[in-house]
Parts: structure tokens; C-alpha cells; sequence
């Protein structure tokens, strides 16, 4: 059966607006897999900035972590040479003295040296405003 000239005009604009929608559909779900995707990107590198910042700052604390052991391995040194220093001096040293020293600020410690090269006892390397 042969089908008029206007039907078939009219299959093939259907068939033309058919096809357009189906190529519009397919380039708004490619443009929208380039979307995701970008947006994938971006979260990842988001991600890896987060990341890079967390291990920026876990290596800051490391290092003020070990900075500060390495400060506190110092005073006890400073503490043990300076009980030593004042042993060799002056013979035994009275348990509260030890004490005292062990607890003592770097900056104390490097005062009580300094005032034990020249003190004639004890009690003047502990002096506050010794000259």
C-alpha cells in the first residue's frame, strides 16, 4: 500500500524531530557527565588539599612535639651537670636542693652555673642579684 506524499512528509519531519530530541537528550547527558566529572575533579582535588593540609599541620606538631623533648632533654642535662658541678664543689648536696635544681627554668640553671664558678658556698650560687 503506497502512502500518500503528505504522510510521508509528515514520517519524515517526525522521524527528523525525533532524532533532534534524541541527540539533544544525548548532548544534555554528555554535558552532564562533563559536569559530574569537573565536579569529581574538583572534589578530589579538594580532598587532596585537605589532605595536604592535615599533613602540613601533623608535621608542625611533630616538630614542636620533638622540639619541645629535645628542650626538656637539655634541662635535665643542664640540671645533672650542674648537681655534678656542685658535688665536685662543695661534696654531697641536701635532697631539696637536688629537687630544686631538677625543677628549675634553663635560664635558672644557666644563672646557678654561672654563680657556681665563683660562689664559696651553697647558698651563694642559689643568691638572686649576685655580682
Amino acid at each position: 500500500m503506497a502512502l500518500s506524499p503528505r504522510f510521508e512528509r509528515w514520517g519524515r519531519e517526525y522521524a527528523a524531530v525525533q532524532i533532534a530530541e534524541r541527540d539533544r537528550a544525548l548532548e544534555r547527558a554528555e554535558a552532564e557527565r562533563a559536569r559530574a566529572e569537573a565536579e569529581g575533579a574538583r572534589a578530589e582535588a579538594e580532598g587532596a588539599r585537605a589532605g595536604a593540609e592535615r599533613a602540613r599541620a601533623e608535621a608542625e606538631r611533630a616538630r614542636a612535639e620533638a622540639e619541645r623533648a629535645r628542650a626538656e632533654s637539655l634541662q635535665e642535662q643542664l640540671a645533672k651537670a650542674l648537681c655534678a658541678l656542685l658535688r665536685v664543689k662543695f661534696g654531697s648536696l641536701p635532697a631539696g636542693m637536688v629537687l630544686r635544681i631538677e625543677s628549675a627554668t634553663p635560664g635558672q640553671l644557666q644563672s646557678w652555673a654561672d654563680n657556681a664558678i665563683d660562689a664559696a658556698s651553697l647558698e651563694e650560687v642559689f643568691e638572686q642579684d649576685r655580682l
